[in-house]
């Protein structure tokens, strides 16, 4: 028997996920079994309702942070002054 591990970055998170719509709800049971499966591992929910203002924000905080990720890859931009 497997048991899903399914966490949330903050407790609003998990009332969002529970007023998410249900086809989404049952995407990430099913990632999360997958993830479970595959590597041992459980889920870490982070963002639900997220706006593109706040998609721009985070991207924006990363590139402040000297990093972006790049097709799935962790890539640091050089700063020249």
């Amino acid at each position: 028997m497997i048991v899903l591990e399914i966490d949330f970055k903050c407790k609003n998170l998990e009332e969002e996920f529970q007023r998410a719509d249900p086809r989404l709800r049952a995407l990430v049971f099913e990632l999360a079994f997958l993830v479970k499966r595959k590597f041992n591992k459980g889920l870490l929910i982070t963002h639900i309702e997220r706006t593109q203002k706040d998609q721009n924000q985070l991207r924006q905080e990363r590139i402040d942070q000297d990093f972006m990720f790049f097709r799935g890859i962790k890539s640091y931009i050089r700063r020249i002054n």
